[in-house]
């Protein structure tokens, strides 16, 4: 496995969600379209309620890594 893959694996908790996106300056609506969902998405991912899919963990923590999050 690369260490992207290893990475994307990783459980990202409620509160990173809310970190990443706060720390980027972005509404729950901006941050849903950078990924393709929808901003009630966000809202449940950063509540604890549902998780991010594996494409969605790749996504916000290559946001991560070029934020310093």
């Amino acid at each position: 496995m690369k260490d992207h893959e290893i990475d994307a694996m990783k459980i990202l908790s409620a509160g990173d969600v809310l970190r990443l996106r706060q720390k980027l300056g972005l509404t729950q609506a901006t941050l849903a379209r950078l990924l393709g969902v929808n901003y009630v998405t966000i809202s449940r991912w950063e509540s604890g309620r549902h998780r991010p899919s594996a494409l969605a963990r790749e996504k916000l923590v290559r946001m991560m890594k070029e934020e310093s999050v």
